[in-house]
Formats: C-alpha cells, structure tokens, sequence
C-alpha cells in the first residue's frame, strides 16, 4: 500500500519524496499543540462541552480535574487511533437544535399532565412530583435519567376518574414516555459530538503538520488510497506503480483493519478478474488486536459468503496441532465447545469459530500432556496472595523434573499483573524475562538519565536535579574517580537547601538547587556538570545524550544496562528522525509516548530465565510450559459506541441503561458487547494454546463479577500424574566482551567564512545528481539531463539547466572520473551517500565508497574552489574504512566537479 501511495503521490497534492513513518504519536503531538495554539475565545464554548463530558467520564480518586488539556489531549489521540481505522469517516452532526426541541416536547407533556391533575384537585404521587419539579427546572438531563412513573395517580384516585379522564391520563403518560425515549436517543448521540468536533478540527492540524513536515504516517495511507482507489481505474495506478500485481498473499488476515481491506480489496478484485489470486492465511480465533482496528469478521464474511462470485473458492482447514499435546486440546475442547456454548448462545460463543473449530495432536503429542486448572475466591481486601506460592511451587518442580527456566512463561491479561509477578520472582531470586520490564523507561538508569536531561532542559527543576545526584550512575562515577561525596551528605544538602536566604538575608528565595549545589560541591560541579550545563541548546539530542553517557562512564561503570543505554540512544536518534530536535520535546515524549516496540529492548533468544507477558505479547509463541493466570473483573464500559452509516460513523454513548429505554439503542449495545465478550474469549484462547506440554491455569473469580473464570470447567481435570521430562542438552552459548570508548567529543569553533546559501544549495543539488548514479549509461548526456530534472522535481529547486548539466557531463567524462561510474568484472555496486560509524561513534556520511577486487576507493565531491580542509575530512574517511576493510587497500579521492579537478589523497 505505501508503494502505490508513494506512486501516485502527486494525485494526493504531495512531493515524491515525502516520508513515510510508522509512528503517528510525533504527528499527533505537533498537530494537537498547533490546535491548542489556534483556539481562539471562540471555542471556550465548545472547550467547556469538551472539559464538561470528560469530567463526567474520569474516574479518579481527586474530585477535580487539574489541568483539563492533558486529559483532553489523551482522550482525543486514542479516539483517533481507534477510528483512523474505520472504513469510513467520523461524523460531525450537532444535534443540539433537536435535542432541544424534544427537551421541550417532553417538558411541556409532563406540564400539561400536572395542569390537568391541579384542574381536577388531585395530588400525583411523590415520584410524579420530583418529576414534575425537573421539568419546571426545565432539567433535561435529569428528566431523562429518572423514569417517569407509569401511574401518577394514587390507584384510588385514578379509579375514581371518568373513563375519559383516565384515558387521558394514560394518554399524557404514554407520550412522555415516548417524547423521553425521543431525548434519551438523540442525548445518545450528541454525548460524544465534542470529540467528533475535536477530531475535525484535528484533522486540519494533522494535515498542515503533514505539509510542513513532509511526513505521513502508514495509517492515514489507507484511509487516502481507500477513496482514491474507489475513484480511480485500476490499470491506471499499475502504471504509476511500474508492474501489475497479479497474487496477493496476506498472513495473519483476522488483523486486518476495515480500511485496509476496503483498499486491498478492489485490487484484490482486479487480479482476480485477470487469472490472478488471493491466498490468506489466519485464525479468526486468534483476533485478539480489535483495539487497533482488527475485525476478525472480515475474515468470516470472505470464508462464508461470495464476497468474489467469479473466482472459484477454497477453504482449507488446518486440523493438526503441532504445538500441544492432546491433554491440552482436550482442556480447550472442554472450554470452548462444552462449556461456552453453554453460557452463551450460540452465534456469539460460535462468531469466530471457538465452537466448530477441529484440532486433532500430531503424531508426538497423542495420549500426552498434562493441565492443572486451580480455582480461587479473589479477595480484594487480603494481603494474602495464594497465587504467588503455586506460582513458586510450580516452577520448583518444573525445574526439578528436569524442565529449564527459559522452557517457562507464565501470561496474565493485564500488564500490571506482569509487574506485580515480575515483582515476585525478582525477590525469589528467580531470573525472568519481563515484557514489561523490557521498557527501558522502567529501568533505573535509564530514569535518572531522563531525570538529568529534564534538568538540563529547565535548571530549575529541582526534584529532577535531585533525584539524579541521588541516583547510582552518579554515584557510581564518584567511586570511579574516588570523589569523596557520600548519599548522606547530599541528602543533608538537598533538605537544608529548602532554608531562604543567607545569614542576614531572611525571607530571600533559596533559588534553584543547582546553584547550591555549585556553590557547596564546586568540584563535583566543574568536573560532572558544567561542560553539559553549558552545551545544552547547542548539541543535537543525540550528541549531548552520548556526552552525558562518556562523562558518568556509564557503560563502564553500570555494565548490566548496556542495552538499555543503546536502545536510549536509537530512541533519541528515531525522535531526532521524526523532525523534532528539542530536549524538551523528547523528555515530555519519554512520559507520554507509548508506542509499541519504541522504548522496549528486543526480546534475548533462548535466555535463561523464565518469561512473564500479557496475552497479547504472548501471541504467535509457544513454550513448552505455560502458567496462565486469570483475574476476573477488569475494564469499565467507555460508553463509547460507533453506528456505522451509509455516510459514515456516529458516535453514540452506549450504556446498559440507556439500551433498555430505546431499540435502536439496544441493538448498538448488543452489537458492542457481542463483540467485546468474542474480543475475551479469543485472548482466552489464545492463552490457552501457548503449552506445548504442560499448562497450568490459576483463574480467580472475583464475588459479584463474571469474567473468564466461568468458562473454565470445575471438575474433570484434576492433576494427575506428572510426565517425566528427559535431559535436554543446554544450547550453547557464545558470549563477546563489548568494547566501550569514553573519549569526549569536542565542539569545534564555526568558520568564519561567510556563508554562501545559494552557493550551498547548489552544492547540494549537484550531489544529490551524482548520488543517484550507480552507474553511467551509453548515453551519458541523456540521463544527466534525466536526473537533473528528476531531482529538481523532487527539491523544486530553480537551477540554470543547461550549465550544472554540461559541467556534470564533462566532470563524469574525465577518464579519471569515469573510471569510477564503470561497471566491471569483480567490482561490487558502489555505496552512495551510506553512513559509517567511526571510532568515536559518530556517523560519517561518504559521498562514494567503490570496491573493486582488493581496493576499496572512497570519493568525496566538493563544488567551488579548493581547500586545505577537504584533505583532512577524506582522509579520515580513509581510516574509517581501513578498520571496516583491513585486508583491502584503502584509497580516497577528492573530485571537483566546478574545476573538473581529481586530487588523490592516499
């Protein structure tokens, strides 16, 4: 989908080289700042119905909201992430008006029935009066909260009445109830119009951030090319792609996204209609993403009806497990085909196939495997935690019967449950694998390095200051260099730095703690701090994170968390590549950014230690023994419900409540909680198929809540024997000792020289012509005169044509030159433009490197004149690839393309 996006990108109004990124957060961010900064006085109404709704959907423990924005802001990104998704477009429809004017319809029935019972000298019961009381308050939302009782009337006085009164009586009744259901329906809808409103007014930041930046995130790609596919001819975006694509193969098909397939599929239709093919691969079962726009019931309608009636149709059912062991498919079998069906009708228990599914074991687990299911009451109010000694228990005999700890994964829904178990291995001194603890930002080191860069950026945040110099890095670089500055003496200072003033100088502020610090550790300051204090502003990200690793030795001194640093660091280089370039900016994206993968270390192969992990990170892995452990209870409905139309999708506020007043209602919330119980019991399943050969279920059912725990049989599987485990041979293991250099890098004085723009512009272009060059055509001038207006489409750049071409074309026609854009026998397609990493870890971009048998030649092109300084950058050039390249020769040239010039250096 990104090559065709990016091959009909000017039909979308953007530059050929425009950037795709995977990560919507920093767009997101952007656009969400530019919004706040363009409200005007005039959206204080709309920011108020806003504030007003998300206050009344929190819940919290403090009875009041702080600082609105930040919620807001939260609320409106994961809205966004959640119908950028949708195969059609959020619908911006202010009900307002109509919503009124029922609200008076049913204040004004609710008036007329009192008028009639003050006419007759009756008195309505109380809950007719409270009602009554509401509509004279003209209180709409209460009105339609509160039911408005079915007999107003004491029954003695309603029978005392003519057959004509009490029929208008039952009358007046009748249609209050139906002018409330009116309300309450149209209340429903307009519950979440802010958000809607918000999301429009998004979408115009995104796509000025979009414009400025050059850069569109993947997940808007389908939602453009969706609607240009509908519009456009076929035939016509095969040839903007350059080939016709004739079989599609797509795994894992139950993740699909609606707008994803909404754009696959007339593309899909089209090959079809040519002989081509459409193989997919997946496990409705097993569709446990819908919060990132998964719909398994993509899948189902493409295996159950003729989405393609004229393309024959083959379903192929994989009935072998090759993963578990027949006792384990025997529990499942009970579970989902005995036990669920029981408690839920059968188009739900059965919508992705948990019913009809048929799994058969493979040759090697017939007659094998062994399951424990163990029950337990969940009380909230105990410290007691049985769970923790099974735990404990289990893994003992596992390793006992001769089972290793990497062997084992112990999976629990909620990632919490993940900290809190991690938490108990830890002080039972088992090693574990924690997906959670994967994220560097849990990690100390990693927090007080977020801690001190939080300083750097503003000096005057103290706790950050303070939470660093208390911290072991710095503590740990004060025992290298046997700086004699203890943990309690900076504590003493921290506190007694809270006294004002000077002596004779009460009541005067104490000041940042920063100049304290300064003042009474001067050099602890001069050595640790103020090269830093001083550069801040001045470096890029990057660099200044790598001087603040080499000045507290922490990969010499912290040996443990060498990983964590190298993952800090590609996360300051992938937020570098994102546009931004402010340490602000990146210490606030460390707090809010929660992006898969962003921030987590890559999971270690075949480590020694037993892995912990949610449901989902679990899916797709298997393990020879499996500890899932389940807790009842859980997530709280958001009320947020999506009514796909003809036109688009409305959002609805969708309750229990608010379904038993209307149908329309009803059938939504039926939809959404059918389709949240099918979402539960996939994450069940998909729990329960990681075993190999052991599975272990501890589920805890919590009083007065139904969860997972009662699709779990209570009897039939009592333990039994336990298999022996044979000796398994551990794999072997190769270990490097890494190398860590801890020279400072230093900042070079700027030149002096005037800088020329245009003249480095020009530069620029011209190396961006040769960089596109592998090598020269027989007809060298045409494809010159190719690339240059290829590149000046691409930069829109205004060049004069005709006198960089025939400079290029004399330049490329030097033979000492040429022979470098020749292809020959034994010579390797030349790098251009490719980033090398040199001994001091910074990156060198080389113009050219060409390898040719044993020589290896690097060429570095310079416009204008000659100067002594270019000798000195290719030569070190030259040493970085010697390291990379020792048993080549290793040569570097200097090519001025202005003078048509070629200087050897070595």
């Amino acid at each position: 989908l990104a090559r065709i996006f990016k091959s009909t990108a000017l039909e979308f109004g953007l530059s050929p080289d425009f950037e795709i990124s995977l990560d919507e957060e920093s767009t997101l961010d952007e656009a969400l700042d530019l919004f706040a900064n363009n409200l005007s006085l005039e959206s204080s109404d709309f920011l108020d119905r806003l504030t007003r709704l998300l206050h009344d959907q929190r819940v919290s423990d403090s009875p009041y909201l702080w600082n609105p924005y930040d919620e807001v802001r939260a609320r409106v990104k994961k809205l966004y992430k959640s119908t950028i998704h949708l195969a059609k477009p959020v619908v911006v429809l202010d009900l307002s008006d109509e919503l009124n004017q029922a609200g008076e319809k049913l204040i004004g029935e609710v008036e007329k029935l009192s008028g009639l019972f003050r006419e007759w000298g009756l008195e309505p019961i109380a809950r007719f009066k409270k009602y009554t009381e509401e509509a004279e308050e003209k209180n709409l939302p209460r009105l339609c909260s509160l039911q408005a009782p079915a007999d107003p009337l004491k029954k003695a006085d309603l029978a005392s009445l003519p057959k004509g009164k009490q029929k208008l009586v039952a009358d007046g009744c009748t249609r209050i109830q139906e002018r409330r259901r009116e309300a309450i329906r149209l209340s429903a809808y307009q519950h979440f119009q802010p958000y809607a409103e918000a999301l429009a007014l998004l979408a115009e930041s995104i796509e000025s951030v979009r414009r400025s930046t050059g850069v569109i995130e993947i997940g808007a790609i389908a939602q453009r090319l969706a609607s240009y596919l509908r519009e456009s001819e076929i035939p016509e975006i095969y040839f903007n792609l350059g080939e016709t694509i004739y079989h599609y193969l797509i795994d894992e098909f139950q993740d699909t996204s609606p707008i994803q397939w909404e754009t696959l599929k007339p593309l899909v239709e089209n090959s079809l209609g040519k002989e081509g093919s459409l193989f997919v691969v997946g496990d409705m079962k097993q569709s446990i993403y819908g919060f990132r726009g998964a719909d398994w019931r993509i899948m189902k309608r493409l295996k159950d009806e003729d989405l393609f009636p004229s393309a024959p149709k083959e379903v192929r059912l994989l009935k072998f497990n090759f993963r578990s062991f027949e006792r384990i498919l025997q529990f499942n079998a009970r579970v989902f085909k005995e036990i669920t069906p029981a408690l839920l009708p059968l188009q739900i228990a059965d919508a992705s196939g948990l019913v009809s599914y048929e799994q058969e074991p493979s040759g090697k687990g017939k007659g094998r495997g062994y399951v424990e299911h163990v029950a337990f009451e969940l009380d909230v109010e105990s410290e007691q935690r049985p769970e923790r000694n099974k735990i404990q228990g289990i893994l003992d005999d596992c390793t006992k019967r001769g089972y290793a700890y990497r062997d084992i994964a112990i999976i629990t829904p909620q990632n919490d449950h993940v900290v809190e178990i991690s938490g108990w291995l830890s002080e039972s001194h088992i090693p574990f694998l924690s997906h959670s603890s994967l994220d560097i930002r849990t990690r100390r080191p990693i927090a007080e390095l977020l801690s001190l860069l939080r300083f750097l950026d503003s000096p005057i945040d103290n706790l950050s200051f303070a939470t660093f110099i208390l911290g072991g890095m710095f503590a740990s670089a004060l025992s290298r260099d046997g700086v004699i500055i203890n943990r309690r003496q900076l504590t003493e200072f921290i506190l007694n730095s809270n006294e004002p003033g000077q002596p004779g100088e009460a009541g005067k502020s104490a000041g940042p703690l920063y100049t304290r610090f300064r003042t009474s550790f001067a050099g602890a300051w001069e050595k640790y701090f103020e090269t830093l204090f001083n550069v801040v502003g001045y470096l890029p990200i990057y660099d200044l994170a790598s001087e603040v690793l080499k000045t507290f030795y922490a990969f010499e001194t912290i040996p443990g968390e060498e990983a964590a640093f190298a993952k800090f660091l590609e996360s300051v280089k992938d937020f570098e590549e994102s546009g931004e370039n402010t340490l602000g900016e990146f210490v606030r994206s460390s707090d809010e950014d929660d992006s898969p993968g962003k921030w987590e270390l890559a999971l270690p192969h075949g480590a020694q230690a037993v892995s912990v992990m949610t449901i989902h990170k679990a899916k797709g892995l298997g393990f020879p023994v499996v500890i899932v452990v389940l807790y009842d209870g859980g997530g709280r409905n958001d009320g947020l419900g999506l009514d796909e139309t003809e036109v688009g999708v409305r959002l609805v506020h969708l309750t229990k409540k608010l379904a038993e007043e209307d149908a329309g209602l009803a059938a939504l919330y039926e939809q959404k909680m059918e389709r949240e119980t099918v979402d539960q019991l996939n994450k069940l399943y998909v729990s329960l198929t990681r075993a190999g050969e052991e599975m272990y279920v501890l589920s805890f059912k919590k009083a007065g809540k139904k969860g997972l725990s009662e699709y779990l049989p209570k009897t039939g599987f009592e333990p039994a024997a336990k298999p022996k485990v044979g000796k398994r041979e551990p794999e072997k293991e190769y270990v490097s000792s890494p190398y860590h250099h801890n020279r400072h890098s230093l900042l070079r004085p700027s030149s002096d020289r005037p800088i020329a723009v245009k003249e480095v512009s020009r530069g620029d272009f011209i190396h961006r012509i040769l960089s596109t060059i592998d090598y020269l055509d027989a007809d060298a001038t045409s494809q010159v005169a190719t690339l240059f207006d290829q590149c000046a489409l691409e930069t829109r750049e205004v060049f004069k044509r005709n006198e960089i071409t025939k400079k290029l074309i004399s330049f490329l026609a030097n033979p000492e030159v040429a022979d470098f854009f020749h292809d020959r026998p034994g010579m390797l397609r030349p790098l251009r433009e490719q980033e090398f990493v040199g001994r001091d870890g910074g990156l060198y971009r080389m113009d050219r490197v060409v390898m040719d048998g044993k020589v290896v030649t690097v060429m570095d092109f310079k416009t204008g004149h000659e100067d002594e300084g270019y000798k000195e950058q290719v030569e070190g050039y030259v040493r970085i690839l010697r390291d990379l390249y020792p048993d080549a020769e290793v040569r570097g040239v200097l090519a001025y393309v202005d003078l048509n010039i070629v200087r050897r250096i070595v």
